[in-house]
């Protein structure tokens, strides 16, 4: 999968990979497979999502301890979806 995203991204320099990482030490795993040479490649974990988050969506965000699944839907897209409707 490793080898996969970065043929993508290095293919494609406007595809923009965004991958949630689900703690710190998971961010420090998949870095060291995926690499940091592709500006186009972000791994997030929770705490940079909360840390990047503005004065008014800190309180949204104060329950994010780990991303999965449940997590980033709470967390990520029900903040997504309340700012375009």
């Amino acid at each position: 999968i490793a080898q996969i995203t970065r043929r993508a991204a290095a293919s494609n320099p406007t595809l923009l990979v965004i991958i949630f990482a689900y703690d710190e030490k998971a961010k420090g795993d998949i870095s060291g497979r995926i690499g940091t040479d592709n500006n186009n490649i972000i791994i997030l974990s929770p705490s940079e999502f909360k840390d990047c988050q503005d004065e008014e969506d800190k309180d949204a965000v104060k329950g994010l301890e780990h991303f999965d699944l449940a997590s980033i839907n709470e967390y990520v897209f029900e903040q997504i979806k309340k700012r375009i409707n």
